[in-house]
C-alpha cells in the first residue's frame, strides 16, 4: 500500500477507507478496505505505532461524530478503540508528535477536543475541551460578517506544532489561537488535560481561517482562508499580519473556496487548493517571506485534500471522484499527471511512505 483515502459514504458510492497500490511496473489500484466506517473524511497515523486514526464525519441527525483508532495486525486493520468525538461533524485530527495527545476538531459544534492516548495507541475518556463561544460573541457585531458560514464558531482545523503545542483554526470567529497543554506528563497518570490559550491571531473579518501551517525557520504562520480566498503571513510571535495573498486569478470570477495548504520546507514553497477554479496553486516564498506565484495546475473539480510523499504530488478530487499523482516535469513549474484512479468522494490522502504503518505494510507486498 502507497496511500490511504478517505470518503464521504453518505448520500455516495463511497465504501469507506480506500488504499492506493502502486506496482513496480507503475501501474496503480485502489481498493476499499475492510474497516466499518462511515463519512471517514480525515486520516492520520500515530507517529511510532501502525496505527490508523480516523474521524467519522456524522452531525446530529447521526448521533454526533466519532473518532476511532484501528491497529494493523499483520493481515488487516482492528478496531482498537471509538470514542466519540462530542460534537458534531469532526472534521480534522491531529496526533502529538510524542504520540501521547490526540486532537479533533468538531467543525458544526465549533470546539476541538483532545484526548490522551494510552501506550498502545489507544483513545483514553475524559478530554479536554476547548470551545470558543465567547470569543465569536464578542466579534458577532462586526461589520464583514459571512451571513450563512459565520452564524456561530466552527473549528476547522487542530494540528500539534510540538508535543505539547497546538494550533486551531476557527472558521467562524476569524481567528487562529495557539494552546499550550500544561499538567499533562503521562496518559497512564490520568491527570487532567488543561489547555491554556498563549496566543491569538485575529483575521479581518469575513476571511474564514480553514488551515495552517508553520514555517519554523523564519516563525511565519501561514494562513488559509476559505471563505476570502486568501493566503495570510502571521508572525509565530504575535498578532501581527505581516501580508496577504489571493489564491486566484484576478479575471476568474468563478465562485470559489480554497480548501488546503501545504508548507515544503525543502523548495521553500506554498501550496494551495482552490476549489471552483479547480486547481493547485504554487507559491514560491522569498527570504522576507514574500509570496510569488509560480505555477497553477488544473485539476478535476473539488480538489479538497492534497499532499505531498517525496516527489509525488497526491491529490482528492471529490466530486468527479478521482484521486491523482503529479510528478514535477522537466521544468520546474511544470506538472505532469502519472496516475489518476477512480475513487468515490474522496476528500483526504494519506500517504505511507516513512511512516510506522507504511514500514509495516512494506513487509506485506501482497496486501
Amino acid at each position: 500500500m502507497n496511500l490511504l483515502i478517505g470518503t464521504y459514504t453518505e448520500g455516495t458510492d463511497a465504501l469507506g477507507i480506500y488504499a492506493v497500490m502502486v506496482s513496480s511496473e507503475g501501474s496503480s489500484q485502489a481498493i476499499a478496505l475492510d474497516i466499518p466506517v462511515r463519512n471517514p473524511s480525515f486520516l492520520a497515523i500515530h507517529p511510532s505505532l501502525p496505527i490508523l486514526y480516523v474521524v467519522e464525519e456524522l452531525g446530529e441527525g447521526e448521533g454526533g461524530g466519532l473518532v476511532s483508532a484501528f491497529s494493523w495486525n499483520g493481515s488487516g486493520f482492528s478496531l482498537l478503540s471509538r470514542q466519540s468525538s462530542l460534537g458534531e461533524d469532526p472534521c480534522h485530527l491531529s496526533i502529538s508528535p510524542d504520540g501521547q495527545l490526540l486532537a479533533v476538531a468538531n467543525y458544526s459544534t465549533g470546539s476541538v477536543v483532545v484526548f490522551t492516548l494510552d501506550n498502545n495507541g489507544g483513545i483514553q475518556r475524559d478530554p479536554g475541551v476547548i470551545e470558543h463561544q465567547t470569543e465569536f460573541q464578542n466579534r458577532v457585531g462586526e461589520a464583514g460578517r459571512h451571513i450563512k458560514r459565520q452564524q456561530q464558531p466552527h473549528a476547522h482545523f487542530s494540528r500539534w506544532v510540538g508535543p505539547r503545542t497546538l494550533l486551531v483554526c476557527d472558521l467562524g470567529t476569524d481567528q487562529v489561537y495557539r494552546y499550550d497543554c500544561q499538567g499533562f506528563d503521562q496518559p497512564d497518570e490520568r491527570k487532567m488535560i488543561s489547555l491554556v490559550r498563549s496566543m491569538t491571531w485575529t483575521l479581518p473579518r469575513g476571511a474564514g481561517p480553514r488551515h495552517a501551517v508553520l514555517d519554523e525557520e523564519m516563525r511565519r504562520l501561514w494562513v488559509l482562508a476559505e471563505l476570502s480566498n486568501e493566503v495570510f503571513c502571521l508572525s509565530a510571535e504575535g498578532d501581527r499580519v505581516i501580508s496577504r495573498q489571493t489564491t486566484i486569478a484576478a479575471d476568474d470570477k468563478r465562485f470559489n473556496e480554497a480548501a488546503e495548504i501545504e508548507w515544503r520546507s525543502i523548495d521553500r514553497t506554498l501550496w494551495v487548493s482552490n476549489r471552483g477554479a479547480d486547481e493547485l496553486v504554487k507559491f514560491d516564498v522569498g527570504p522576507n517571506s514574500e509570496l510569488t506565484l509560480s505555477t497553477r495546475v488544473a485539476v478535476p473539480a473539488y480538489p479538497r485534500h492534497f499532499s505531498w510523499s517525496d516527489d509525488d504530488l497526491w491529490v482528492a478530487c471529490r466530486d468527479p471522484g478521482q484521486v491523482l499523482c503529479f510528478r514535477q516535469a522537466r521544468f520546474q513549474n511544470e506538472f505532469e499527471r502519472v496516475f489518476a484512479m477512480d475513487v468515490p468522494s474522496a476528500v483526504c490522502v494519506l500517504p505511507l511512505a516513512s511512516t510506522p504503518l507504511g514500514e509495516q505494510l512494506l513487509a506485506n507486498r501482497d496486501l
